[in-house]
């Protein structure tokens, strides 16, 4: 009965019926109210304002702008918010980046140069401690960021991009090939993009 309660008394659970408790009022705790304070540092540093604050209501977030709640979000407004809700969450109980993977697309999609330019700083704050980090952009100044802060670091690295190409019968095939060169080196993407030109058939 200590171990495992009494099926008879719903208030006599056990240890093994008390543990699962305080693990699920711990998870509750650990993501909404605990963290609603950390969320919205790491918003207003992603952003660069404190326009955008998240209020704790009953076991979750309401999302307020000033003293309204938050309509009509812009795209880089839903942006940063996935993006500190993930990162947030990675210091979760549950996950030590220490020895784990992150996997990030494209966390600066529809942000303005400015705020990109603060996403990275707490890009590079947020994973720096993670064993590996997989990260993927389709802006290229992000990129030059990112190839930039990981060749002056001693980590191993790798950069690769995904190939396009169409086969006979019209069909779309994608693959993963090392970055090319050109992309990797210069600081402008034109170089590469005269290359594909020049080899245009």
């Amino acid at each position: 009965i200590l171990r495992d309660g009494d099926p008879q008394d719903f208030e006599a659970i056990g240890i093994v019926g008390l543990s699962a408790r305080i693990k699920g009022n711990r998870a509750k705790i650990s993501s909404s109210h605990k963290g609603c304070q950390e969320i919205n540092s790491a918003l207003t540093t992603f952003l660069g304002r404190d326009e955008l604050q998240f209020e704790v209501e009953d076991e979750g977030y309401v999302l307020m702008r000033g003293n309204r709640l938050a309509e009509n979000l812009s795209e880089g407004e839903r942006t940063a918010i996935g993006f500190v809700h993930l990162i947030t969450n990675l210091k979760d109980q549950d996950f030590n980046p220490a020895s784990g993977s992150v996997g990030i697309d494209d966390p600066v999609s529809s942000l303005d140069s400015n705020s990109m330019f603060q996403a990275f700083a707490f890009l590079k704050n947020s994973v720096k401690d993670a064993q590996q980090v997989f990260l993927m952009t389709h802006n290229f100044d992000f990129l030059r960021l990112l190839i930039n802060w990981i060749n002056n670091s001693r980590e191993k690295r790798g950069y690769y991009m995904i190939k396009n190409a169409y086969g006979a019968s019209g069909e779309r095939a994608a693959s993963i090939d090392a970055l090319d060169r050109l992309l990797e080196k210069h600081e402008s993407e034109y170089h590469y993009l005269f290359k594909r030109l020049y080899m245009f058939e």
